[in-house]
């Protein structure tokens, strides 16, 4: 259980996205590796579609952008995890070919968020709410507490400010650009 009334599933899983442009697999799985404050290797049972494409959790919290790298199936940690935590990574694997497939966004919107601000702009455009994630200092947020705005700008609205001083990061899946046809020149 992470959060309020947010229970994560952290058995393996493999579940294709239900858009009909894009037929990725998004994996929930424990990676293999020993958990015994040393090691910070760890290695997934498929390669991630890219690096913005995964999401890392050490019992259960969101482990930050940037402390973290991954290297065709391995992540490595910055720090190792202690003795008896679980490292648990959410991630996207190409389920084969499509016209206009969906890549996988990670971005911090807030390093340190105001205490009055509800409104967080991203630098990309989500396909849809349902392909969006919002996680407040680590703990994914409930859907219930968030909505996005998608146009030329699009921005997470919270109903409620986060606490001052939360980092705000969000996991979403948007479209790649539209290929154009032609002659290249």
């Amino acid at each position: 259980t992470v959060g309020t009334g947010v229970t994560i599933d952290l058995t393996q899983r493999e579940t294709a996205l239900p858009y009909s442009y894009a037929y990725p697999i998004f994996k929930t799985e424990v990676p293999t590796g020993a958990v015994n404050g040393v090691n910070t290797s760890f290695t997934l049972s498929a390669a991630p579609i890219n690096g913005q494409s995964v999401l890392v959790f050490v019992d259960g919290n969101q482990v930050g952008i940037g402390q973290f790298t991954i290297s065709g199936s391995t992540i490595t940690l910055t720090t190792a995890p202690s003795v008896g935590q679980v490292v648990t990574a959410w991630y996207v694997v190409n389920g084969g070919s499509s016209l206009n497939p969906i890549y996988a966004q990670q971005e911090t919107l807030a390093a340190s968020a105001s205490g009055s601000q509800t409104t967080f702009y991203m630098t990309g455009k989500p396909v849809d709410q349902k392909s969006v994630f919002v996680f407040v200092d680590g703990i994914k947020s409930d859907v219930s507490e968030w909505s996005v705005q998608i146009g030329t700008t699009s921005a997470i609205v919270f109903g409620s400010a986060p606490p001052k001083g939360s980092a705000i990061t969000v996991f979403y899946f948007q479209n790649t650009p539209a290929l154009q046809t032609g002659a290249i020149t």
